[in-house]
């Protein structure tokens, strides 16, 4: 056996996993797109200090009383015991729970805002178990953000600008963020160079002694199938940095829990891992994979890209390396109100035309938005934001009539594309706003998307093409019995003699005739991928 840095430590056989999963988003780690009546109260705000746009600033603007007076409410509604059934009851056997580092060692606005997450969090894992569920705990935000994003908690760098005042727009507060986005928690980010100044060994080691805890914590709980160290951290992360922090988690997890699983995220770079890893057990690589993020197109393009994907999924297993479809969903747009960010968007998204439904009412005892007036601050640099309490959602790019039959294509290319790996993860479970029906697993399978596939076999459309077979086989019997009976009939009358006079008959008509991109990765900067296939995350 040749040795190299990043080696396997188990010498047991590598073996196939069957994931069929979900994640828990917008649960510990809240966003504005999955909840956006959490974020209802940060509209019309003119002055920054009141606007709040991740979990951080959540609990820095209402403070910890407040902060955790509403955190709370929402842990108990957002998922509950009927959520987890419910997805049992759908044939998912595996749920990926986002979670932060401030719920272990709390830090600034986090500390005392966020102090029920862990018993929320002990919560889920119990029903999990009580219903027969595997999970993996997924380190989705660390201190000062590994990428910027929101989904990180923190939305690094975000910089103000007041408007100038006027009659309408007294003191309008816009902000600019993408451009100057940046993934503080390995170091110091140049945002003009895109690169690091210098590495934070403080924020690295702070969060894998974090992952050490989760690990002693819930090696020998029966619901935990493995570990995710961090979610989606930033491709401007030096290799070697990102390795050595990946390899010292795994080499914890060997001697501590060698029974857990290890996913490590791809860190939107696919060339870095061939010495990483290689051909070990309980070992996988996360790959997020989403075609919301690209330039216009229409049907057809998107599924054979989804076609693809399993091109992609065997060329990392020659090397190797096992896969793990981490996120994905059935977008292909934009639409989804601030899925870019509170009240922002990237530049020339979305790119179909979005439909408008009335935005979702809270589902907590928190401030509704006025629904009559237009929104006046703040805005970022890209627009997405309710009109008139209306919300947009879901690009349109087929027919009305074709859209259904067209995602329940798409999934279905998608999930045998996916059957090359070693299991996925639909992004996310439930969304708030119910319209958003392709970013919402619940909502993709009570509309019949998953239909045909392992987690719902009776494919209404196959039933449907059966039914007219069945229906012409036996309208065929029909006329051959019918031919068959008459000609009998006739024939044996002319060699017949007999008393009755035969009249003949003359047929009705209708006895004669009997009667189916571009998203701008914020990671990398790149505009335009000069791949063949484009993937891209939130």
């Amino acid at each position: 056996m040749v040795y190299y840095k990043y080696s396997c430590l188990s010498n047991l056989k590598k073996y196939n996993w069957n994931i069929q999963g979900t994640s828990l988003g917008g649960l510990f780690v809240i966003e504005p797109w999955i909840t956006p009546s959490l974020f209802y109260q940060f509209l019309n705000q003119k002055n920054p200090k009141k606007i709040a746009m991740d979990m951080y600033t959540f609990c820095q603007v209402l403070g910890p009383i407040e902060g955790k007076k509403q955190l709370n409410q929402h842990f108990w509604n957002w998922v509950n015991e009927t959520d987890i059934q419910s997805l049992a009851e759908k044939k998912i056997t595996h749920i990926r729970i986002p979670i932060g580092d401030w719920m272990f060692q709390p830090y600034g606005p986090y500390i005392g805002c966020t102090e029920n997450s862990l018993f929320h969090l002990n919560r889920i894992l119990d029903l999990c178990q009580k219903y027969s569920l595997q999970v993996l705990l997924d380190l989705h935000g660390v201190i000062d953000s590994q990428n910027g994003f929101d989904n990180s908690g923190r939305s690094m760098n975000v910089e103000f600008i007041v408007g100038t005042s006027n009659n309408n727009y007294n003191g309008t507060i816009n902000f600019i963020h993408w451009n100057i986005i940046a993934g503080n928690w390995a170091g110091t980010f140049d945002t003009i160079n895109k690169k690091y100044i210098n590495m934070n060994y403080h924020n690295i080691n702070f969060t894998k002694k974090v992952l050490y805890q989760i690990i002693d914590t819930y090696k020998n709980y029966d619901a935990v199938f493995g570990i995710e160290p961090l979610n989606e951290p930033s491709s401007y992360i030096p290799e070697n940095i990102l390795k050595d922090f990946y390899y010292d988690i795994y080499h914890y997890m060997y001697v501590n829990a060698p029974h857990l699983t290890f996913i490590y995220h791809n860190s939107f770079r696919d060339n870095i891992w061939h010495d990483f890893l290689i051909n070990c057990s309980n070992v996988a690589m996360d790959w997020h994979i989403y075609q919301a993020w690209n330039r216009e197109r229409y049907g057809d393009q998107f599924l054979l890209e989804a076609d693809g994907y399993t091109t992609y999924i065997e060329n990392f297993k020659k090397q190797g390396i096992e896969i793990v479809v981490g996120e994905y969903s059935l977008a292909t747009d934009n639409c989804a109100l601030w899925l870019n960010g509170f009240q922002d968007n990237l530049d020339t998204y979305p790119v179909t035309p979005c439909k408008y439904a009335p935005c979702p009412f809270p589902y907590i005892d928190v401030n509704d938005f006025d629904r009559v007036s237009n929104i006046i601050s703040p805005f970022g640099t890209g627009l997405s934001a309710p009109y008139m309490g209306t919300c947009p959602y879901e690009g349109n790019i087929v027919t009305y009539e074709e859209h259904f039959d067209f995602l329940h294509k798409l999934n279905q290319k998608k999930l045998k594309s996916f059957s090359h790996s070693q299991g996925w993860f639909f992004w996310n479970f439930k969304t708030e706003y119910k319209e958003e029906i392709t970013w919402s697993f619940e909502s993709s399978f009570d509309n019949k998307l998953f239909k045909g596939t392992t987690l719902d076999n009776s494919n209404d459309y196959s039933l449907l093409n059966y039914s007219y077979y069945f229906i012409g086989f036996l309208f065929f019997i029909f006329i051959f019995l019918g031919m068959n009976i008459c000609i009998d009939y006739f024939c044996n009358q002319k060699n017949k003699i007999n008393k009755y006079e035969y009249v003949n008959i003359e047929l009705t008509d209708s006895e004669k005739n009997p009667i189916n991109i571009l998203k701008k990765n914020a990671s990398t900067g790149d505009i335009y991928s000069k791949n063949k296939y484009n993937y891209y995350s939130i």
